[in-house]
């Protein structure tokens, strides 16, 4: 006799989520680091996550799209300056509206998988912290080579 209140047998293999020993960075703590820390961090952060999902060519290539990618939206930003009047905001805004489009493109999916099968994530204070790190030393090489500038050609720009 059958029981109606009983589910039926089924062969199916159901998945058991399991718990990853490895930590992510989330789409807002890029979006932090590349707001304080310049698309670099954010890239860095990118770069990182690769790292840690075991795509070593993915994340050295983050890497390199982030820092020319930053030094094209600088040279952009100058060349605009000369004809607009910008406020400050809009060298911040845009690059961090890219970089967390790029990695909700690139990487949301493994994030929001990582967070089902109960991966750890990064704070987002680590994200910043990292930023302002970063940022140090995008302003040590602009000190320096603002110096080197000066002392070869003797300040014109």
């Amino acid at each position: 006799m059958n029981d109606i209140y009983t589910s039926p047998e089924s062969d199916l293999n159901v998945a058991v989520s399991s718990h990853r020993d490895f930590k992510l960075y989330t789409l807002t703590g890029m979006g932090v680091a590349t707001f304080f820390g310049t698309p670099i961090a954010g890239g860095f952060l990118l770069s990182r996550n690769y790292k840690a999902l075991g795509m070593g060519v993915e994340a050295s290539k983050a890497l390199w799209i982030s820092i020319g990618g930053t030094i094209l939206f600088i040279l952009a930003l100058m060349l605009i300056e000369q004809f607009v009047a910008l406020p400050q905001i809009s060298y911040a805004v845009p690059q961090v509206i890219i970089v967390h489009q790029l990695a909700k493109y690139y990487q949301g999916e493994y994030i929001e998988q990582h967070k089902v099968e109960a991966g750890l994530l990064y704070s987002n204070w680590r994200a910043f912290g990292i930023s302002l790190l970063i940022m140090l030393a995008v302003l040590a090489l602009t000190i320096s080579l603002a110096l080197i500038w000066v002392g070869v050609w003797g300040g014109g720009f």
